[in-house]
């Protein structure tokens, strides 16, 4: 044996020895709750010791699965955007949970924060680090925080954050190999910093060959502020993890500049079936600074050799900018499009290769609206909306003739929410929407695709007028075509004008990629910060209260996807009419001649007692559509071989004069048909 593998050695017999003892302490003070209905439980992994309790308010939650608490944090804000991966699990089935952990009451902006892993076994079910506040510390830094994390098939788990070590005068990005798959013995790498510039806040995802690529952003005074690339492979030594060896790429630097922004926004991901990797971010409308950090356009990049080069950036939103000159002094038509990505985002590749992008976005007039705004003229101010919406996009249907690819809605919220004395509820909350932070995952084996994200309900708020948030997760089984309406997995409480450590509130809410399968049930994996007073801390918003860091196992049986959002939003951009989300808001002009001929669900569905039924024709056709019972007797003719051009064509139906019931809507033009379900609930 090597020297070096010699002073590992050490290092992990120490490991193991704290390792032991933590989980002979953990299963003699295991807590269970367990709440009645609809087979759900919540099981809070809650071992006596300084930090940890139960708490009350957990065993009285309703939530969907199993929520195992990795440790506390008084430092409840996590990210400032984009929040990467958080939750991991790896081929054994052990799940891998990072965080950045406030050790003491803070006192912002010198509260003591490191980065903290856990490992939850499958077998025992249960965290393994329970000492103290749960989880080990892998930083050996001043201060570290911002953490996200990829895992190796195997069980190595690498964690990505940016620390303070002591002698240094900035914040480095690091990456961590643990020295034993589950060890929790951590060393800490970090690639040459680009022309002595902070950099930091990274994402990190890992590829086939187990490399791993991280994305960071330079923490700088100038606007843009650069994001750069850097690519590590990890080195093993009889089967222990030893170091991270940096690409020095052909500039001569380890932190290659992919692009600019202002946002704290990339994210990044890799393939599964070949050398991809892409990256996404913001940047600024036109490259000319944004308003607030608004103003953005979604950029992705992909590189085809693992790293080594990238494509040039694809804008993927593309807004419609508006008029400055604006000579009419209508202030609708002046602002052109009025939705804005919002700060964060989510990237991944499915089983098949092909990018897929969750981000979420909110509204931005750049001249006042006589709807949401006291300017009815043309001002030289800006009128933000705390409207937001979620949404989905993929590169697989980027085609010559559709070269925007197609946006569906993953979540919306048209609510802008305000309490008794007419001020809005969220303000200028720091980061904040009423659906925000989506994480993209799949299932490998069905192929349908899962996303997370929070949802402000105004209806619970604290003290201080901040609305509390639930995480939710929504499904799409056509490969992110349309989306099924999200299910609250969470279901807390906060009453209204809560105090401090009275209030529910999850943030942070990320998604492991991959669904995994036990016995033939499936189990999504979640992690989240359960905040007990609303607002983020380091922001000035609310107390200080110990926070929980959480794992929530959810069986893809437990969850009940009932309504399908209308798929049929061919494209993002809203014209001048105003109206944040909807189809009245389309700007037809932009619609692209479809391809293929393609029956789509019925929107609402369930409905009473009407519904919307939207095709796409590729050419002229004579066209029928028929609706009939579940004896196959025909109830209603909506079309009855009407002649159509070739375009996306919607029709209303009205069952008012059906029975509650399944119905069978059946398409037909040019010998071609289709047929799909509705069901009408009155």
């Amino acid at each position: 044996m090597t020297k070096r593998l010699w002073v590992f050695a050490l290092v992990l017999a120490v490991s193991c020895s704290a390792w032991a003892a933590a989980t002979t302490s953990k299963e003699a003070s295991l807590i269970k709750a367990k709440v009645v209905g609809d087979s759900r439980e919540v099981l809070i992994n809650a071992p006596a010791g300084p930090g940890w309790d139960a708490r009350a308010h957990e065993s009285s939650l309703d939530v969907t699965g199993t929520i195992y608490q990795a440790g506390t944090t008084w430092y409840d804000y996590q990210h400032n955007g984009t929040a990467g991966k958080m939750v991991d699990v790896d081929d054994l089935g052990f799940v891998h949970v990072v965080w950045m952990n406030g050790l003491e009451t803070p006192a912002p902006p010198n509260t003591e924060r490191h980065v903290f892993y856990n490992v939850w076994d499958p077998s025992s079910q249960t965290f393994l680090f329970t000492a103290g506040n749960g989880g080990v510390q892998i930083d050996n830094a001043s201060r570290a925080g911002y953490a996200a994390q990829t895992t190796s098939p195997d069980g190595f788990c690498f964690p990505a954050y940016h620390a303070y070590p002591a002698g240094e005068t900035q914040y480095l990005s690091n990456v961590s190999i643990d020295f034993l798959p589950q060890s929790g013995a951590f060393t800490a790498f970090n690639p040459t910093r680009a022309n002595g510039l902070e950099i930091l806040w990274p994402k990190i995802a890992m590829d086939d060959d187990g490399t791993v690529h991280m994305i960071s952003t330079a923490n700088s005074t100038d606007i843009p502020q650069g994001y750069y690339y850097s690519k590590g492979t990890p080195i093993y030594d009889s089967g222990f993890g030893l170091e991270i060896q940096w690409t020095t790429f052909g500039d001569g630097s380890q932190m290659y500049l992919i692009g600019d922004g202002e946002v704290i926004s990339p994210d990044i991901a890799c393939s599964p079936v070949d050398t991809r990797v892409a990256l996404v971010w913001h940047d600024s409308q036109g490259g000319s600074g944004g308003i607030g950090q608004m103003n953005n356009d979604l950029l992705l990049s992909v590189s085809e050799d693992g790293g080594l080069t990238w494509n040039t950036p694809l804008d993927v939103t593309d807004w419609i900018l508006p008029d400055n000159n604006c000579a009419s002094g209508d202030t609708m038509a002046c602002n052109g499009d009025t939705l804005r990505p919002y700060t964060d985002c989510s990237i991944m590749f499915d089983a098949d290769g092909y990018v897929h992008l969750a981000f979420t976005t909110r509204t931005l007039y750049l001249y006042g609206h006589p709807v949401y705004s006291a300017e009815a003229t043309l001002p030289d101010t800006v009128a933000l909306i705390n409207l937001s919406g979620i949404w989905h996009w993929s590169e697989e249907y980027v085609t010559q003739a559709n070269p925007s690819g197609e946006f569906s809605p993953v979540a919306n919220h048209y609510e802008f929410a305000t309490y008794s004395n007419g001020d809005s509820l969220l303000g200028d909350d720091a980061w904040q929407l009423m659906v925000q932070r989506p994480s993209l995952g799949m299932d490998p084996t069905t192929g349908d695709l899962y996303c997370t994200y929070v949802k402000h309900d105004s209806t619970q708020y604290s003290d201080g007028y901040n609305m509390s948030a639930d995480a939710f997760v929504a499904k799409s089984s056509n490969n992110g075509r349309s989306w099924f309406e999200g299910v609250n997995i969470s279901e807390t409480v906060t009453p209204v004008g809560a105090v401090a450590g009275e209030c529910n509130h999850e943030r942070d809410v990320t998604l492991a990629t991959y669904v995994t399968y036990e016995n033939g049930a499936g189990y999504l994996h979640i992690s989240h910060v359960l905040d007990t007073d609303v607002g983020g801390f380091p922001q000035d918003e609310g107390e200080a209260t110990e926070s929980m860091m959480n794992y929530q196992r959810v069986a893809l049986a437990d969850l009940n996807f009932a309504t399908e959002l209308d798929p049929f939003w061919p494209t993002l951009h809203v014209d001048s009419t105003g109206i944040p989300f909807g189809g009245s808001a389309i700007d037809e002009t932009s619609i692209p001649t479809p391809t293929s001929f393609t029956l789509y669900q019925n929107y609402p569905n369930p409905f009473n007692p009407t519904t919307n039924i939207h095709f796409d024709i590729a050419q002229n056709a004579n066209v029928t559509l028929k609706v009939f019972n579940v004896l196959g007797e025909e109830v209603a003719t909506v079309l009855n071989n009407q002649t159509l051009t070739a375009g996306a064509h919607s029709y209303a139906f009205d069952g008012a004069n059906l029975s509650s019931g399944v119905y069978l809507y059946r398409l037909e033009a040019n010998g071609v048909s289709q047929a799909r379900k509705m069901m009408l609930m009155k």
